[in-house]
């Protein structure tokens, strides 16, 4: 389930901007769209990948995103479009996966807050997703993995806020229990003939 509160018109704080390049800099290995599948054990195909590369570094990641050629013709359809959205969460679920090889992979779990901010027309075909730390850390030490993540155009200006994504490891896969017990069944003994 979901609750929220909506917000709306001149009770929004201001859309800020990022400088792209700086964040760029920081984030000096970089995985490209091929790679990203094979860290999430999976082909999301050209009709749902929308991470082209994701750039990282430690504490950060930044996915440059593009809407698939295959699903352009709905862009409009949507303020938020579910593709871009999923390029977004799957740059947090990457950027775990990158810190803590042995966190495994991860689903999302919830989502504090999101803002968008400037126009609620549908999103730029091309964008960037910042992935950071929260600004509020949880003070739980259970497995969950938490990320701000920030929606940006070409030009940094920021379009919508993530606070407080969260995700949590699939549970590794159990072998089956196998019980066994000895069964022991009285055969006749075979001796080779001598000779």
């Amino acid at each position: 389930h979901a609750q929220g509160k909506v917000l709306l018109g001149s009770e929004l704080p201001p859309a800020g901007s990022v400088n792209l390049r700086e964040i760029r800099s920081r984030c000096a290995d970089s995985k490209n769209s091929d790679a990203c599948d094979r860290l999430l054990q999976s082909s999301h195909g050209p009709s749902i990948m929308s991470i082209e590369e994701l750039r990282y570094n430690d504490r950060e990641a930044l996915a440059r995103l593009r809407l698939p050629d295959p699903l352009k013709s709905s862009k409009n359809g949507y303020a938020l479009h579910p593709s871009l959205m999923n390029g977004a969460v799957l740059g947090s679920v990457l950027t775990s996966l990158l810190h803590d090889t042995a966190y495994g992979l991860s689903i999302p779990f919830a989502l504090a807050r999101m803002q968008l901010y400037g126009n609620p027309g549908p999103l730029p075909e091309e964008l960037y997703a910042h992935v950071k730390p929260p600004a509020d850390p949880p003070s739980s030490s259970n497995r969950s993995r938490r990320h701000d993540i920030d929606l940006m155009d070409n030009a940094g200006n920021l379009l919508v806020s993530m606070k407080g994504f969260t995700t949590m490891p699939l549970a590794p896969a159990k072998p089956p229990v196998i019980h066994a017990t000895p069964r022991l069944e009285p055969s006749p003994l075979k001796i080779p003939p001598k000779g």
